[in-house]
């Protein structure tokens, strides 16, 4: 694209970066509706705006059209995560990690599948044609997937982890609370304190490592497979660690994921062969995913299903402003120094004191 339209990377790049940005802040107005319309409203309409803005992409021509057409995707970006989570939310309690984490194992299913997909279409089309078989793939499969989708289990007369409503032996005696008094409480901005931290950071590996590994003597082929690691790291993350949370506790595995993040910053400072950096690749995308899956379960254990949609929502969008201004950080800091290891190690340091504001975590009800 670069090399057809005659643009430099930053000015085809800024565009992605609000896109980040965009759909992050569009979580909170997706969440609400979810919890007004249900699932299958919302995510057929971002089905609709994902296809039509990417699809427009592979028309562009001017270098103010990217901006426009991304930021029509950006609503469809935004209805691939917090929706979903808040309909998982609703239909699970005693199984909602272990049901969280499956769900989710499709962000990581796509950092792998997603890629070779568009390498295919690369090696035997131009990048427009591809681009666009893409965005109509894409929205096709979430047309399909959201006319599966019921926004809890009672509009099925069920009950919560698939109990007939006749026969459930587990009462539901969770508390509900709506975002605004949800808000009021010194937890919620505790748990949202640890997760703006932690996610300063959780975008920066996906930025930065192959740029980094090639100052560390790896060729570019193998500087990007350290992605892949991530995204195998963060499969297995997701696909285990939920269950292991419903076991073990929320807490315990919050801990564990962010304690991941921190010493895989610091592997990647210490690190210069391909064995060490992908073994801490695969570390970051364990943790990176546990603080997605847990973080979610845990706001569904403390504050009830009855308005999941409007409390992940906004909790996403307050994190997802963090992710989307640490690698612009780590760019900042590698400019300053030329190397990468500062920026790491900040990094590292931010999930330390995520850590260290859970120690002021108690009961909504304290």
């Amino acid at each position: 694209m670069v090399s057809e339209l005659d643009w430099n990377r930053s000015q085809l790049s800024a565009p992605f970066s609000l896109y980040i940005l965009f759909y992050t802040g569009l979580s909170f107005f997706a969440g609400r509706l979810t919890d007004r319309l249900g699932p299958k409203v919302v995510i057929t309409l971002g089905a609709l705006g994902l296809g039509v803005g990417w699809g427009l992409m592979s028309r562009i021509e001017s270098i103010w059209e990217p901006y426009a057409y991304l930021g029509i995707a950006a609503f469809g970006g935004a209805v691939a995560f917090v929706p979903c989570s808040a309909t998982v939310i609703r239909w699970f309690v005693r199984r909602r990690g272990l049901a969280l984490g499956v769900a989710s194992s499709g962000i990581s299913c796509a950092a792998l599948i997603g890629p070779l997909i568009a390498a295919l279409l690369l090696a035997k089309t131009h990048w427009r044609e591809a681009l666009l078989i893409m965005a109509i793939g894409a929205s096709v499969l979430m047309l399909m997937a959201s006319r599966l989708m019921h926004r809890d289990p009672e509009s099925t007369h069920l009950r919560p982890d698939g109990d007939f409503a006749a026969k459930a032996q587990i009462p539901l005696d969770e508390k509900e609370w709506t975002l605004q008094s949800a808000r009021t409480t010194f937890t919620f901005w505790v748990l949202m304190s640890s997760l703006f931290l932690s996610w300063l950071a959780i975008f920066v590996p996906f930025v930065h490592l192959p740029a980094y590994a090639v100052t560390r003597g790896l060729s570019a082929m193998d500087s990007h497979l350290l992605l892949a690691l991530v995204g195998a790291g963060g499969l297995l993350g997701r696909a285990i660690g939920g269950g292991l949370t419903d076991l073990v506790g929320r807490l315990p595995g919050i801990v564990t994921a962010i304690l991941l993040q921190a010493f895989a910053f610091v592997g990647f400072t210490i690190s210069d062969s391909f064995l060490a950096l992908g073994l801490w690749a695969m570390a970051f995308g364990i943790g990176y995913s546990g603080v997605s899956v847990f973080f979610p379960a845990l706001f569904g254990d403390l504050f009830g299903r009855s308005h999941a949609g409007a409390i992940v929502g906004f909790v996403f969008a307050f994190g997802g402003c963090s992710a989307a201004a640490g690698p612009y950080f780590a760019a900042v800091v590698f400019d300053k120094t030329g190397a990468y290891q500062l920026a790491f190690f900040i990094c590292a340091a931010l999930n330390v004191f995520a850590l260290a504001v859970l120690v002021f975590l108690r009961s909504p009800d304290r």
